[in-house]
């Protein structure tokens, strides 16, 4: 049976031969040096420059994707990984699955977590300067990710940059992505280079603490989610909160939106408001969030409210059906409708949608939307007719 798909696994699998021919030659390049990287790490110096050499077989794939090599349960571990550049996600996941199957290697494409006792030693190695943050608070957002405030030293981008590489070397970069969201930084009155300079120094940031405190608000923010699956949910007898008067601003995916009806607040303000959607913020269930989007008929064929709540129905019907998922939330807008989704396979889901939908007069057109960072530039045919080969 093969493995769910994710949005990063199903946009990656969108990757052309020109693309993929370039991996392949990486990883035939880096295979035939495999042996030698394992004694450079033995010598010295670690082999540095002769590892830089022959990583640099990956820039014909991106110059913008970043490695690292560490230990892992089979020996080494090298992390090919799109770091902060969310767009590039699709690309290292494909990266990671063309990877070969090598005695005492293991390859992933996201950084795993650091324990808190190396925090100082990885921040200095990876980032180049020292933890001036003394304190951080966590709350969680109205869009369900965990915003931060920050306290210590230096200016506000310095607190900024520190907070952000605490939480990708404390959590990992995957539970980062997930759940880090904005972070306000508070400067000490002391601060910036002059305190620093009259012999102020920061207090020990307490990583343990830290990780503690992230542990604990995820876990609250678990339960603010819907205690079952989308799938078990009934239409009819479940709450649901409205959203109008939105004052979108132009560049929203969805800027046309009259009305929104989610059954879920925390959802309701993510697909509204938020900049970097995570489907992990909103489901204990590992759902992934899609909309469809119906453009209505300019000549007005069809009452697009009555059209739109059958599909509604419909879809729900179709994905619970099969275990893949439900109806989240919708919306009317003043030149579509919009369907929200909850899937648990992603390649699973949209096949049975395209397949099944194609014979609705009103979802002529319809396209099928990613949520999540780094996947949202990615529409696909809402069904097969549309399709072009």
């Amino acid at each position: 049976m093969s493995a769910t798909q994710t949005p990063y696994d199903f946009v990656a699998q969108m990757f052309g031969k020109d693309v993929r021919n370039r991996i392949a030659m990486f990883w035939k390049t880096f295979v035939r040096h495999a042996d030698d990287i394992d004694g450079m790490f033995s010598r010295t110096d670690g082999g540095v420059a002769d590892i830089v050499e022959i990583m640099q077989a990956l820039e014909p794939v991106s110059k913008d994707l970043m490695w690292e090599f560490g230990p892992s349960d089979r020996g080494h571990l090298l992390c090919v990984t799109a770091e902060f550049r969310d767009e590039l996600r699709p690309l290292a996941r494909l990266v990671m699955r063309m990877a070969p199957d090598l005695p005492h290697w293991r390859f992933v494409d996201a950084r795993p977590p650091v324990p808190p006792e190396m925090l100082e030693q990885v921040h200095q190695n990876r980032f180049r300067g020292p933890i001036t943050v003394e304190k951080i608070e966590a709350t969680i957002a109205i869009d369900g990710r965990i915003d931060q405030v920050a306290y210590g030293f230096g200016s506000k981008d310095d607190l900024l940059s520190q907070t952000l590489n605490i939480s990708t070397i404390l959590l990992g970069e995957e539970q980062e992505r997930e759940w880090i969201g904005l972070v306000e930084p508070v400067p000490n009155k002391a601060g910036g280079l002059l305190g620093l300079f009259r012999g102020n120094k920061p207090a020990p940031f307490d990583g343990n603490e830290w990780l503690g405190m992230m542990h604990t608000r995820i876990k609250q923010a678990q339960g603010l989610m819907p205690d079952v699956p989308y799938s078990k949910l009934d239409l009819d007898t479940r709450p649901y909160g409205v959203a109008s008067e939105l004052n979108l601003s132009p560049d929203h995916r969805r800027n046309d939106l009259k009305t929104f009806t989610a059954s879920n607040e925390t959802y309701l303000q993510a697909a509204l408001r938020s900049t970097l959607f995570s489907s992990r913020c909103h489901s204990r269930f590992g759902e992934w969030f899609m909309y469809l989007r119906v453009p209505t008929a300019p000549d007005g064929r069809f009452d697009a409210l009555t059209e739109r709540a059958n599909l509604e129905e419909r879809l729900h019907e179709l994905l619970s059906a099969n275990d893949l998922g439900g109806m989240v939330a919708a919306g009317h807008g003043s030149e579509s409708e919009y369907i929200d989704i909850a899937v648990t396979d992603v390649g699973a889901a949209v096949a049975l949608i395209q397949a099944d939908i194609v014979d609705v007069p009103f979802a002529s057109g319809a396209m099928l939307h990613f949520l999540d960072a780094g996947v949202e530039d990615y529409v696909l045919p809402g069904t097969r007719d549309h399709i072009v080969h």
